[in-house]
């Protein structure tokens, strides 16, 4: 190291460039850097400075470094005189006068300069520079002709809300929130954002440090990401669901991305914490806290948290944030967690989403977890069950449009991360037992051997693709309650003995009548086969328009017609069209007996789709089984 380099850092320092710069220039450890700074540099800083304000451009509520980055907030509370308080022109109203003259440059859009003016004097309340006693008034009247605006009644009203005592009205708190709702502004995010802000700024204050805080982080940097991860993050981030389901096989980077993803989100909003839950309380330490412990050093952070094992919570030091970690298995656990002021549990990560005791536990937590905010995002990460029964795999199958679900594997990660270790188990696996590499290192739901159907593929069936269906087959299952009645259409190529199912109705507690009504009136031009236990029903829509015809069943029809669908080459289902369709091709299995093996015979039960599928074909079967 130079011997002149503590001098020049100095020099750098005066000239507003931040800590992190200092010390990335010159290859010091920011804790040094920051060293020096509180030691020799807190009295010795250039002409008209003062402490947190180098490069001052905001005024006295905040400040901006020379180099275009900002730092954090600075507090300085304001020991006015109350006969002075007609608020000085100080820099952060000129900062206001500039953003209220911007907002009506392009053209005089009254509405949005007020909106910017109420915003302004609402910051300036949560700020102490506008008091709450009798002068405020004129002090607003004031600003307001400084900033070039002239006095409304909405503008006015704000004055008034800040400056009368209205019953029920106590602090700063509520006449910020009062004005803010006049202009339609979510009051609750802008002082919780304020908050934070002062939160972060006294941190700063009382440790004499102004780097250490949201705005010096960079993010996730792409080095620590597998490449699948890219678009999932800038979804993320962009907030385009509420849940996120990664599921996948071993080696796909699911754990260590979440991880990553929860201190970044905690890091970029300071009004966030987060909970990580496994089934188990006793699992948790070697899992998720263990990961969430690596990701905070990965990204260069460990300074800035504090890590407990008991209570086993991580802490951000700057602003109080806390990722707590909880068991399914304790449910009361989750209910008791009361997140610092201002804060909410805005972060949700489900690890080993699949050992979570089914849907009604998931959304008991998420409904104990997600209380006292708008900001909140879900991530489930588990490898993907064999069975296609297991509740996780029939959810999958759920149309959500809040959720999205991505499928990763270990052959987009980066080998180096993996090993070759892992690589070599890997290939042995698919050549001596491809059911089982494709289920756990594909993430496959391979099933457990008992699966009736497994030549079922989900996935969208274009527009494109229905457009050239020339072939279609309708078939009707009945149905009332528990039941459904259900409707499917059905595309079948016989050359590629490849079947679509690509359009469903089902009606729990309808009518003849009514479930007539749901399906298209297109298809009553096209022949429906359906089950023949019901005349009455295939009458009435006979004498609602329908062409329909009862199926002949017979002995031996449910054998062939099982085997005749389980024999085609694929059944292809789009799910978000027939979710019913989706979730029982997928999922029936064969009969088995106490111990698990499997028997001869068919279970009737969940399978309405199934049914109305060999109605539908039954000409095609019966004649092939004729032919043989």
């Amino acid at each position: 190291m130079a011997d002149n380099v503590k001098e020049l850092a100095f020099k750098d320092y005066k000239a507003g460039m931040s800590l992190s710069g200092i010390a990335k220039k010159y290859d010091l450890k920011l804790d040094t850097v920051k060293k020096w700074k509180k030691r020799y540099w807190v009295d010795d800083v250039t002409e008209g400075q003062s402490k947190g304000a180098r490069g001052q451009e905001l005024g006295d509520k905040g400040t901006k470094n020379v180099t275009g980055s900002k730092v954090a907030l600075s507090v300085v509370k304001t020991k006015a005189n109350p006969a002075d308080n007609l608020i000085p022109l100080n820099k952060r109203s000129k900062e206001a006068q500039r953003e209220i003259q911007s907002a009506g440059g392009v053209a005089s859009n009254k509405a949005r300069r007020e909106k910017v003016a109420a915003k302004e004097i609402a910051k300036m309340i949560l700020a102490g520079d506008i008091p709450l006693n009798d002068t405020k008034t004129s002090a607003i009247r004031s600003m307001l002709q400084e900033m070039g605006l002239q006095e409304t009644e909405l503008n006015m009203q704000a004055a008034l809300v800040a400056g009368q005592t209205l019953s029920g009205m106590r602090g700063n708190h509520q006449a910020a929130q009062l004005v803010l709702s006049l202009v339609g502004e979510d009051p609750l995010t802008q002082i919780k954002e304020r908050e934070m802000e002062i939160r972060e700024a006294e941190y700063a204050a009382t440790n004499g440090e102004t780097d250490n805080n949201v705005e010096s982080y960079q993010g996730l940097p792409a080095r620590a990401l597998g490449r699948e991860y890219f678009d999932i993050d800038r979804d993320i981030e962009s907030r385009r669901y509420r849940r996120y389901d990664n599921k996948g096989g071993r080696g796909s980077l699911k754990s260590s991305y979440f991880g990553l993803k929860i201190v970044d989100q905690i890091m970029r909003h300071p009004h966030l914490c987060a909970m990580c839950v496994r089934q188990l309380v006793d699992d948790l330490r070697d899992s998720v806290y263990a990961q969430i412990v690596w990701a905070i050093d990965e990204l260069g952070l460990t300074d800035q948290f504090k890590c407990t094992k008991s209570p086993m919570q991580i802490t951000r030091k700057t602003t109080g944030q806390i990722i707590y970690f909880r068991g399914a298995d304790n449910p009361s656990k989750i209910k008791s967690i009361k997140p610092p002021k201002g804060m909410h549990i805005g972060l949700l990560w489900f690890e080993e989403f699949d050992q979570i005791n089914g849907l009604a536990a998931y959304r008991n937590i998420l409904q104990s977890a997600f209380r006292g905010g708008d900001d909140g995002v879900v991530f489930c990460s588990y490898n993907t069950p064999i069975s296609n029964k297991h509740w996780v795999n029939k959810d999958a199958l759920e149309t959500d449009p809040t959720r999205v679900i991505y499928h990763t594997s270990y052959k987009n990660a980066p080998k180096e991360w993996l090993g070759q270790a892992f690589l070599d188990l890997a290939e042995h696996t698919k050549s001596t037992n491809e059911r089982a590499y494709k289920h756990e290192y594909g993430g496959e739901a391979t099933g457990t051997g008992s699966n009736v159907f497994e030549n079922v593929t989900i996935r969208k069936i274009t527009d494109k693709e229905i457009a050239q269906f020339d072939n279609i087959y309708l078939g009707i299952d009945w149905g009332y309650f528990p039941d459904p009645a259900v409707f499917n259409a059905y595309y079948y190529h016989s050359a590629s003995q490849k079947l679509y199912v690509f359009d469903e109705v089902t009606a729990l507690k309808a009518s003849n009548e009514k479930f007539a009504g749901l399906i298209v009136e297109k298809w009553k031009d096209t022949r429906i086969i359906a089950d023949s236990a019901e005349p009455k029903s295939i009458t009435d829509f006979k004498d609602l328009g329908f062409w329909i015809a009862g199926a002949k069943k017979g002995k031996g029809s449910v054998d062939s017609g099982m085997r005749w669908l389980s024999t085609r080459v694929e059944i292809i289902i789009d799910s978000a069209r027939c979710p019913n369709a989706a979730n029982e091709f997928s999922s029936y299995e064969y009969a088995q007996d106490k111990d698990g093996n499997v028997i001869s015979g068919y279970i009737d039960k969940d399978n309405h789709s199934i049914d109305n599928a060999r109605y539908a074909f039954e000409e095609i079967w019966r004649k092939e089984r004729w032919e043989k």
